[in-house]
């Protein structure tokens, strides 16, 4: 992808002109998970994409409780960068998939600095 940096956008996201519905199966019980510790080291790193995640309209801050909450991970990336991604990161494959509200309650994630 380095190769071709300049045919990417990294300001910006499209998204599909649908809203998707996620549909639980209803056998399985929501699940509240604790935020994972991050190294003080990656903590602005954390923050800046937490923060780039939130201007692009990727994630946004959740004040309500939620019954579902899964928990962020940090690591360091082999050539020392960090990387913060959720369950559903893939390569930021999905986030041109908008969500209805229900759907994106259920996609809620705990970091060491809030939902």
């Amino acid at each position: 992808m380095s190769d071709y940096e300049d045919l990417f956008h990294t300001d910006s996201v499209g998204k599909l002109p649908v809203m998707y519905h996620m549909r639980l199966d209803e056998s399985v019980r929501p699940t509240v998970c604790a935020p994972r510790r991050i190294l003080l080291t990656m903590k602005d790193k954390v923050l800046q994409e937490l923060e780039r995640m939130t201007k692009l309209g990727i994630i946004s801050p959740v004040e309500e409780a939620t019954s579902w909450v899964s928990a962020m991970a940090a690591t360091v990336k082999k050539d020392g960068t960090a990387k913060v991604f959720s369950i559903l990161d893939a390569k930021c494959g999905f986030w041109q998939i908008p969500l209805d509200e229900e759907s994106s309650r259920l996609t809620t994630f705990m970091t060491p600095f809030g939902r």
